[in-house]
């Protein structure tokens, strides 16, 4: 909307039928809300995961991942991986880096990595499906 004065804080438009619609123009802005995140959580990995300070990323696809990107997980020391997703997502795979790691690729995998984790809407705990 253009040609709004200065200190104006609500505007009155109409729709077809020539009702009046109010907006408050105090919370308009053209960046889009933040994504609600959901914890995700893999339970059943071995005990070995986190040694050498290693750190553990999943490679997340589907939804508003696109073809994929990586996502850093936290590790709780046991057995344990959670990480935040947006619940869009359609599978993810882990994968064990070198400590510091913060951009990690395949090729560097740190000896391990998780087969494919199938996703489902609604759903935000898994198994592992073991590591390699």
């Amino acid at each position: 909307v253009s040609g709004i004065a200065e200190g104006t804080t609500k505007i009155m438009l109409s729709d077809e039928e020539a009702k009046p619609i109010y907006v408050d123009v105090n919370v308009y802005t053209d960046t889009p809300p933040e994504p609600t995140l959901y914890e995700y959580t893999i339970t059943g990995n071995p005990n070995w995961l986190g040694n050498d300070s290693a750190v553990i990323f999943a490679w997340v696809w589907g939804g508003n991942y696109g073809d994929g990107q990586w996502i850093r997980c936290d590790y709780d020391g046991s057995s344990v991986l959670t990480l935040e997703l947006d619940g869009t997502a359609t599978g993810l795979k882990c994968g064990r880096f070198a400590s510091g790691t913060t951009n990690p690729v395949w090729a560097n995998a740190y000896n391990a990595m998780t087969a494919d984790v199938n996703l489902s809407s609604g759903t935000y705990t898994y198994v592992t499906p073991g590591w390699n």
